[in-house]
């Protein structure tokens, strides 16, 4: 098990990028729609982009393994944060650490609302989410397309001052 990690406040480097890539293009429908990056240089872009509007991204990384996620959250005010992607390594999934790293900037950031939106088809981001104490809020129906066909999104929330 893997206990000692680093989360990091930065853009992702060459290396940081291509692995994120890489582990994407493992599940794409889990992450991609038709109208997504079809490269890695488009990926390069929508995420220097998503930097550029305020985005924050945070690398997680371990001694062993180097980098082995990044996930992106952005600020509203009034204490709202909302999730603009998150994606680990297989061999890092199940073992709690993506929960952890998460779990330790959300603390850190003490927003009052938590959102998160994505294809209702993804069934890991559910138990990902459910294992957070995120609950479901709403259904877009058919809001994007994937392989061509339409995908709902679906929107979890969490209010982690009402925990305390």
């Amino acid at each position: 098990m893997i206990d000692k990690f680093t989360v990091q406040e930065k853009f992702p480097d060459v290396d940081e990028m291509a692995r994120l890539w890489g582990w994407i293009q493992e599940c794409p429908e889990a992450n991609i729609d038709d109208a997504g990056p079809k490269s890695i240089d488009d990926f390069y872009v929508v995420m220097k982009a998503k930097a550029q509007r305020g985005v924050v991204l945070f690398v997680v990384s371990t001694d062993l393994f180097g980098p082995i996620g990044c996930f992106g959250l952005e600020a509203f005010g009034n204490g709202l944060v909302k999730f603009a992607g998150l994606c680990f390594a297989p061999y890092v999934r199940g073992t709690g650490l993506a929960q952890r790293s998460v779990t330790g900037v959300l603390e850190r950031l003490s927003p009052r609302k938590v959102v998160v939106e994505f294809f209702e088809t993804n069934k890991r981001a559910v138990s990902f989410f459910e294992d957070l104490g995120f609950t479901f809020e709403g259904r877009f129906t058919d809001e994007t397309i994937i392989k061509g066909e339409p995908v709902a999104v679906v929107r979890w929330v969490k209010f982690p001052k009402r925990e305390e």
